[in-house]
């Protein structure tokens, strides 16, 4: 073929080139929008890929909706008197005492920050009567029929000592005695002091209901506390001594059988897993109806505690 030499090279390349005919007439043919590119999260660096290739597991979407756990709050006990003069009085000569509520707590999660508790627990509450006297040996120069010689008259009740064996005294004119005048002189006795105060303790059979609202939801948590409880006597005593030398003295008359009391609490909660948390709250606690009225006027003791305890959720 003879290529002139006045014409330019592109030119004649377009005239040369005849259209090939496709041997096989049912050849299928693609547009680009036939195309679908199918990318391999293993073959990309994308974060977006490997994103959709991961699947939630069966675990990962179940809730732990319930709790179970033991908890302990000490707590150091206090009361108010009011405008009675005479409980007033009575509590100048009485000290607060450390007290406690333990028991095993069940929960369930109403939503991802309410949670509603119950479950039981004992509460031990109590007070010190100061400088009372004790003495013991007097049944081997004096016998009564009474089942009791004496009485004390303290804030929550009237504590009758049903030991006969003591002998009791003070300088406040809060005991009173069975024994005639002339015998009521501890030094006409070779008796043995035994103590130089008296503890009254009262345990009560808690069932509390209480809400708990989870203000920061981390691994580390902070919790807003609050609810009441409803409790039952279950042990009255009142004893002296020290250590394992514990004398029993009798039981405080006038004690209500049954109390009711609200709590408040702000802590923390610390996760230690998905399954065990640790809470770390100070509690105030509040007994609502008095614990005693014999003395004529209401004694309601309250107190400030430290509420900790382990949970474990299902």
């Amino acid at each position: 073929m003879t290529v002139p030499g006045n014409q330019p090279l592109h030119l004649l390349a377009r005239a040369e080139m005849t259209p090939m005919k496709a041997k096989n007439e049912n050849t299928v043919s693609f547009s680009p929008d036939d195309v679908t590119i199918i990318a391999s999260g293993f073959l990309s660096d994308s974060d977006d890929l490997k994103k959709e290739n991961i699947i939630p597991s069966a675990d990962e979407n179940t809730a732990h909706r319930f709790m179970v756990g033991a908890s302990l709050s000490p707590a150091m006990g206090f009361s108010t008197s009011g405008q009675d003069l005479s409980i007033t009085e009575l509590e100048n000569g009485e000290s607060g005492r450390s007290s406690y509520t333990t028991g095993l707590t069940f929960g369930y999660k109403i939503s991802d920050r309410l949670t509603i508790h119950s479950g039981i627990g004992l509460a031990s509450i109590g007070q010190t009567i100061t400088d009372i006297d004790v003495f013991a040996g007097l049944s081997d120069f004096y016998s009564v029929k009474s089942n009791y010689l004496y009485t004390v008259q303290t804030a929550s009740g009237l504590i009758l000592a049903g030991n006969t064996d003591l002998y009791l005294a003070d300088s406040r004119n809060r005991v009173e005695s069975l024994i005639s005048g002339n015998m009521n002189d501890p030094s006409k006795y070779n008796l043995s002091q035994v103590g130089s105060d008296i503890r009254q303790v009262f345990r009560y059979l808690e069932l509390p209901l209480m809400l708990r609202y989870k203000i920061i939801d981390r691994k580390v948590g902070l919790n807003l506390t609050g609810g009441v409880a409803y409790g039952f006597l279950v042990d009255n005593m009142a004893y002296t001594g020290q250590g394992s030398d514990l004398v029993r003295i009798g039981h405080t008359e006038g004690v209500s059988p049954h109390n009711f009391s609200s709590q408040l609490g702000l802590g923390m909660e610390y996760n230690i897993s998905s399954n065990v948390s640790f809470n770390f709250e100070p509690v105030f606690k509040y007994y609502v109806t008095p614990l005693s009225q014999i003395t004529g006027s209401p004694y309601k003791p309250y107190s400030l505690g430290l509420f900790s305890g382990f949970f474990f959720k299902f």
